[in-house]
């Protein structure tokens, strides 16, 4: 019978428990989107989908600082960005044989969402103006100050105005490139 352990919470069946095939998809993901992450980054793309153990995946970043396998570094404000070394990538080749293809796409989309969000969060602007009967949500992109895109909707009540921010993060590019085709469209 299995049994759990504390290492196992909120891990979904067929996630990783081991705390190398964590390191080895740690690699995998950071060598896949080849930028500078914020260390707590990493445990967001692993935990999103339940793939790792909070734990678990903090004691195998902390190692692979150690072993040099990742570059620790501060960034502006103060935290922690980790890259991936040159001692990591002999793993990258036989990640194939040693981690499931839907543990890795699952761990590469939840990278690429979440860094996308990032990005999105930093470029956008998003206000709530409490109106008559409901709410205003404004949305904007913006870039090198100045505003590329403004929309405004009208929501009734402050669920949907969590959705509608929610939503707006998640989508904006989405959102932005339909709005673009349906005003460029002759």
């Amino acid at each position: 019978m299995f049994e759990q352990t504390s290492f196992d919470e909120g891990v979904a069946l067929g996630g990783l428990r081991s705390k190398e095939e964590i390191k080895i998809l740690i690699s995998y993901v950071l060598k896949k989107i080849d930028q500078p992450v914020l260390r707590e980054r990493i445990c967001d793309f692993l935990i999103e989908d339940s793939i790792a153990n909070y734990f678990e995946i903090n004691q195998a970043i902390s190692e692979m600082i150690e072993d040099e396998a990742l570059l620790c570094r501060l960034d502006e404000n103060g935290l922690e960005t980790v890259t991936l070394m040159g001692k990591a990538y002999f793993r990258i080749d036989e990640v194939d044989n040693l981690i499931p293809k839907s543990i890795r796409h699952k761990a590469l989309a939840a990278a690429t969402r979440i860094l996308n969000r990032e990005k999105i969060e930093k470029s956008s602007n998003v206000s709530v103006e409490k109106v008559r009967d409901g709410f205003l949500v404004s949305f904007g992109i913006d870039d090198e100050g100045e505003t590329l895109f403004k929309m405004s909707v009208f929501v009734t009540d402050e669920l949907q105005v969590e959705a509608v921010k929610k939503n707006w993060f998640d989508k904006a590019p989405v959102i932005y490139s339909s709005v673009m085709s349906e005003l460029t469209l002759d």
